[in-house]
């Protein structure tokens, strides 16, 4: 039992950061891009703008009212995900996974 909590994909070290890393920077990529859109919101013709991040487009006409909520949001996930590895490599985290 002892030999599978070792070899357990949480206990490795190269995963761990590599998980780490990709966390922080994903969310490096969507705090730029919600401070994006706060820095574009004066540059508004028509009647909204496109928001996408990397390859995918997440809405094509965003009003003026509602990019701020985006951005927010953009700004809000990105804390989270930075937080994520943090909560999910802590040590009582990894015990109940193990003990499942």
């Amino acid at each position: 039992m002892d030999s599978m909590k070792n070899s357990s994909f949480a206990h490795s070290k190269p995963i761990k950061w590599g998980i780490f890393l990709f966390c922080f920077v994903l969310a490096i990529m969507l705090m730029a891009a919600g401070f994006e859109l706060l820095g574009g919101m004066g540059n508004i013709d028509g009647t909204g703008i496109g928001v996408h991040f990397l390859f995918f487009e997440v809405n094509d006409q965003v009003p003026l009212k509602a990019i701020l909520s985006y951005a927010i949001g953009f700004m809000s996930l990105s804390v989270l995900i930075a937080v994520f590895p943090f909560v999910l490599f802590h040590k009582k985290v990894l015990s109940y996974i193990a003990s499942v």
